[in-house]
Order: C-alpha cells, then sequence, then structure tokens
C-alpha cells in the first residue's frame, strides 16, 4: 500500500511519519532544541538543532542504534573548548560533525591553540527549516551553521539531511563556504558512532576490498584483525584506532544477525575524492562500549599534523565545497 492511499486510514499523517519540534529542559542539555524525526519505516532520529545540527539518538524498530555518552547532549553555552574538554559535552548520537578549521587531537598550530575535534558541534543552527511532503515521499530539514569569528575566518555550512517516508535510511548534504574576505583554512570529520545493542560480540564489518588498514599506535597494532569485528565489553580495554583508506567507493557495511530486531545491516556511505581519509575508532571497555565509523578529510593527530601531512585544505573567498553521507539500515529477516 503506497503513502497515498493510506491516508484513509488516519487523521492526521502524524500518526504514521512526521517532524515534531522539541526541547530539552533538564540538566546540561536543558535548552537544546531537537527536531524528532520518524520516517514511518522503523528509522526515528533526533536532529539536534542547538548542536551543529547533528543526529544525536537514533533508533530501528525502537531498537537503539547509536552510542550515546554520560555527557548527554550539553548546551552549547556550557562549551568549554580548550584541550579535550569537548569531551565534556560529547553526548555521542549517530552523527557528530568534527571541525570546521580542525579535527583530531588538541594541538598547536597558525599561532594558536586548538581543541579536540573544532568548535561546529557546539554552534546553534539558524535558519532552520523542515518540510514533510507524503506527495513526494520525502522528508527534509535545512538549516546554516556558522563557524565564524568577527576578525577572522567565516565559514558557513549549509546541511540538508532528507529521509524517504517509509524507508530507513538518512542522507546528509553539507555545502561548505567562506564567506569570508581572506582564504580559509578548513578541515572536517563526520563522527559515527556505533553503539549496543547493535554493536556487540556478533558484529562484523566489512570495508571495500581495496581497504588498505594502518593502525594508529601500539594499542591498534596488537588488536590489528581484531577490528573488522566486535567483542564483549573487557574492563581492561584501550581505545583502538585505524586508519582506512580506499581508492573506489566509500561504503563501510556493518552486520548484526541477532539484535533484538533481528538480524540487521547498516551501510555509511560517503565520497572518497570529498574525504580520503577513513577513521575507526574501536573503544569496547565496560560502560563506554563505542564504535566510531569516520570519514574525513584529515588526520586525527591534529591540526598541525594536518599541516605538516598536506591534508590542510583551503577555501579561497567565495568558494565552497560538497560533502554527502548515508547511512542506511536493512532488515534481513524481515
Amino acid at each position: 500500500m503506497g503513502v497515498a492511499d493510506r491516508r484513509v486510514y488516519v487523521g492526521s499523517w502524524d500518526q504514521l511519519f512526521g517532524v515534531r519540534a522539541l526541547q530539552l529542559d533538564d540538566g546540561p542539555e536543558r535548552g537544546v532544541r531537537l527536531l524528532d524525526v520518524d520516517t514511518g519505516g522503523g528509522l526515528r532520529f533526533d536532529v539536534l538543532v542547538d548542536r551543529g545540527f547533528d543526529i544525536g539518538r537514533c533508533t530501528y524498530r525502537g531498537m537503539s542504534l547509536a552510542w550515546l555518552s554520560p555527557t548527554g547532549h550539553a548546551h552549547p553555552h556550557r562549551y568549554e573548548r580548550t584541550g579535550d574538554d569537548w569531551l565534556r559535552g560529547f553526548g555521542g548520537g549517530m552523527m557528530t560533525t568534527c571541525g570546521l578549521q580542525a579535527v583530531g587531537a588538541p594541538s598547536e598550530d597558525a599561532g594558536r591553540s586548538w581543541g579536540l575535534h573544532g568548535d561546529v558541534s557546539f554552534q546553534a543552527a539558524s535558519s532552520v527549516q523542515y518540510d514533510v511532503d507524503p506527495a513526494a515521499g520525502r522528508i527534509a530539514l535545512r538549516a546554516t551553521v556558522r563557524d565564524a569569528s568577527s576578525l577572522g575566518p567565516v565559514l558557513i555550512l549549509e546541511r540538508t539531511i532528507e529521509a524517504a517516508i517509509g524507508g530507513s535510511s538518512v542522507a546528509i548534504t553539507d555545502r561548505l563556504r567562506n564567506d569570508g574576505a581572506a582564504p580559509s583554512e578548513y578541515a572536517m570529520l563526520y563522527h559515527v558512532n556505533l553503539g549496543h545493542p547493535f554493536l556487540s560480540e556478533m558484529t562484523e564489518i566489512e570495508f571495500p576490498a581495496d581497504d588498505e588498514v594502518e593502525p594508529f599506535d601500539d594499542v591498534a597494532r596488537r588488536a590489528r584483525g581484531e577490528h573488522r569485528r566486535g567483542a564483549r565489553p573487557d574492563a581492561a580495554a584501550e581505545p583502538e584506532i585505524f586508519l582506512h583508506r580506499t581508492r573506489g567507493p566509500g561504503r563501510v557495511v556493518i552486520t548484526n544477525p541477532a539484535t533484538p530486531v533481528g538480524s540487521l545491516r547498516m551501510t555509511i556511505e560517503y565520497p572518497v575524492e570529498e574525504l580520503p581519509l577513513l577513521w575507526q575508532w574501536r573503544f569496547l571497555r565496560d560502560r563506554i562500549y563505542v564504535m566510531g565509523i569516520e570519514p574525513a578529510t584529515a588526520t586525527v593527530a591534529g591540526r598541525a599534523a594536518s599541516r605538516e601531512a598536506g591534508l590542510q585544505r583551503t577555501l579561497l573567498p567565495g568558494a565552497e565545497v560538497t560533502q554527502t553521507l548515508t547511512i542506511r539500515v536493512e532488515n534481513l529477516n524481515p
């Protein structure tokens, strides 16, 4: 039965799918606006208006797909930008944007200190719009996020998030523009965070056939070969970071055959020509238990290391670049 055919069964489309504008009202999250999106196809997710227009809580048929941290999605007014204080408000969620001027570890570069993963996920969006179009079978959300200084760089991120009504995928399209008068450097990383119960000892990860994997440090080198699967939580587990490179289409497939809602497959797709580095963060410690799949333009070693490696990019005044990311969920035994 098509979407249009179902109209006679309901008094409001909201009974089947839609978007609700909400505001959190407790603790460090108080005041954070969000858009609660229900596709009507089993996928439901929050778009965090005051947190970079990122995607927070995400469920499929009521089961959590995303990792959520104990900090919650703290209001941006509580953001502390030095060193690794970013972690004090990193709520996780399905997708956190890192950048726009720096990603990765804290570092000293270009005469200033850069905190962990940049500021953009703590910026409130403006010009927020959303549209639910049953005739077109589409839900679309749009907003603008600024990473700007009154006397320095002005980077404008115009984000569109789309989902098919009745479907179980979400597509993010970002147009990044230099709105300042001088050339501006930029870096971006899409921090996709997988959590339990989708992430478990039954989870398997498939990278492209031509994938070249490089452990980031000694911890990752000792765990090489384990990165393609989940594991039981371990109180002694250390964070493992791997760098993946591929020449073909950017595509990572994560499968868990034994979730509470059946056998699920998630596919993450991204353009390698724009996001040439894929970082994998595997931290399976008790009560943390997260895996990050992170397409990026730069290294997680920090802005200074990106400059040394020739990875820090520049946009001329008025120039723009487009990045895309698609997350698709499938039930393998519906």
